[in-house]
């Protein structure tokens, strides 16, 4: 007997549907021939992603809890012309500032950035 298994698959990338960048150019191709093939994806990225569109495609687009990337995706979706999303940056707000500068204030100690 042959158990046919569930084919939607998971991807994570910070970086979708951004312009000139080459992570994002991976993730897209990867996406699109997905998409073809009739392939279920769950992609979860960045806020400043732009959404893809597609039967086939749900698509998370979540914000950064670092202040230091939430800082650099709100810059990104102004330059792009996107809506940034101040009321949901308003709640998860006492998250970026205590587990975001905690984790920016770790990597920067561990990591010297």
């Amino acid at each position: 007997m042959i158990h046919k298994k569930d084919d939607t698959i998971l991807m994570i990338s910070y970086f979708s549907s951004t312009k000139g960048c080459s992570p994002a150019e991976w993730v897209d191709d990867k996406i699109y021939a997905l998409d073809k093939l009739d392939k279920k994806v769950i992609l979860v990225s960045s806020m400043f992603s732009k959404e893809h569109i597609s039967k086939n495609i749900l698509h998370f687009r979540v914000p950064s809890l670092s202040l230091q990337d939430i800082k650099h995706e709100i810059s990104e979706m102004k330059t792009s012309n996107m809506k940034v999303p101040f009321f949901l940056l308003f709640f998860i707000s006492p998250f970026i500032f205590t587990i975001g500068l905690f984790t920016d204030y770790l990597q920067k100690f561990f990591f010297r950035r």
